[in-house]
């Protein structure tokens, strides 16, 4: 955990209707950022052979659990105290930073996020939707919104339009893709505030970022509600390698 100081002065993003809330509110605030843990595959539990992403296993704990559950595999499978950040996650943050610094937040892991935390803080979430973590249930309990079978997936529940990300078959040939990204405003139990700005993929978090940092862009697409508690959209984004290239949006929900 750290803190993240700017130019107090700088207001760039402050008159935004995205951001201005944050302005006037008395509760700390955190910004969390989606991580992922890692942990090493040895040979002979000597020699580090890799080191492996599961989903399943989010933190040194669930290594620990599967172990006891599968004990051929100790000293195979090693904590090595390591995670990982998606590049779109320290971009999205420095592009932000801004508007957050006039707060001094506290800059956390999703992953180390705490109830307490997350039922009394005003959080802002910043990363992929499969690094959501403890907050992914605080955001979707109540949405329109729900992730599908995979984190690429983004499910419109009114509709049962799914939005598929493909940019998992075509990034790394440099050919053109889709990628999807979420922004949604939510009430947390304490009355605190989570705001979610995630994409399935890279070019879906940096495409919704550099849209809600254009002002004029935002004021004449989104819902002014967007200020408000309720608010949740769905944006498509086109990608080639980890860069985007446009960004729409394609669903919003008010309440």
């Amino acid at each position: 955990m750290f803190l993240l100081r700017g130019d107090r002065g700088d207001t760039r993003l402050e008159a935004s209707p995205v951001f201005s809330p944050l302005a006037d509110r008395s509760r700390p605030l955190l910004i969390a950022l989606g991580d992922y843990y890692i942990f090493g595959e040895y040979q002979d539990g000597l020699f580090l052979d890799r080191l492996i992403r599961d989903f399943e296993i989010n933190s040194s704990r669930d290594l620990t659990d599967l172990l006891l559950s599968e004990p051929e595999l100790m000293g195979t499978y090693v904590d090595v105290s390591l995670g990982y950040l998606p590049t779109s996650t320290a971009q999205a943050l420095n592009a932000l930073s801004p508007v957050f610094a006039s707060r001094s937040p506290q800059i956390v892991m999703a992953s180390e996020l705490t109830e307490e935390q997350t039922a009394e803080a005003d959080i802002v979430y910043i990363g992929l939707t499969s690094g959501l973590g403890p907050l992914q249930a605080a955001a979707m309990q109540s949405s329109r919104f729900q992730l599908g079978r995979t984190f690429d997936e983004i499910l419109d529940t009114e509709d049962e339009t799914d939005f598929i990300s493909d940019a998992f078959q075509n990034a790394a040939e440099d050919l053109a893709y889709r990628d999807f990204a979420l922004f949604s405003v939510q009430a947390g139990d304490g009355g605190n505030l989570i705001w979610i700005m995630a994409g399935t993929r890279d070019a879906g978090l940096i495409g919704l970022t550099d849209f809600l940092s254009d002002e004029a862009r935002v004021s004449s697409t989104l819902d002014q509600g967007i200020r408000s508690a309720g608010y949740e959209a769905v944006f498509a984004v086109s990608g080639e390698a980890d860069r985007p290239l446009s960004t729409r949006l394609i669903r919003e929900e008010v309440d």
